[in-house]
């Protein structure tokens, strides 16, 4: 059952953020700027690149009954958050290195998203390595 509304979820937000990139590429045309345009959909795909193999991993796993978490999948959490913390104390580093070319909010904006990266990075590594 927490499967399906995984996948709701995932479906939703991936739906509302395409949405909202859509609508910015909107505003940036009307502006005249259609560089933005074309960068943000050229974000567009990379969402969709990304978010489409995740929902049907989901929407099989949804299928199959596998359950979202067990005792394996939340070892393999545990080791990639301890890895991806360790390289995120590296990136902070490198991020308070150009503090006087960033404002702070987009230190932090830069410094939590590298986080996230980070830490899916190395959920997909490890999942990987210890399927092998």
């Amino acid at each position: 059952m927490q499967n399906k509304y995984v996948l709701l979820f995932t479906v939703g937000l991936s739906f509302l953020l395409l949405l909202g990139i859509g609508f910015e590429a909107m505003n940036f045309i009307q502006a005249g700027d259609t560089t933005f345009a074309w960068l943000l959909g050229g974000l567009s795909l990379l969402v969709l690149v990304i978010v489409v193999p995740i929902i049907i991993q989901l929407w099989r796993e949804t299928k199959q009954g596998i359950p979202r978490s067990d005792e394996r999948s939340k070892k393999i959490k545990l080791f990639a958050a301890g890895y991806s913390y360790f390289y995120s104390l590296f990136l902070w580093l490198g991020l308070f290195a150009f503090k006087s070319y960033l404002d702070f909010d987009d230190l932090l904006m830069f410094g939590l998203g590298g986080m996230v990266l980070l830490f899916w990075g190395h959920l997909l590594i490890m999942r990987k390595r210890i399927t092998e």
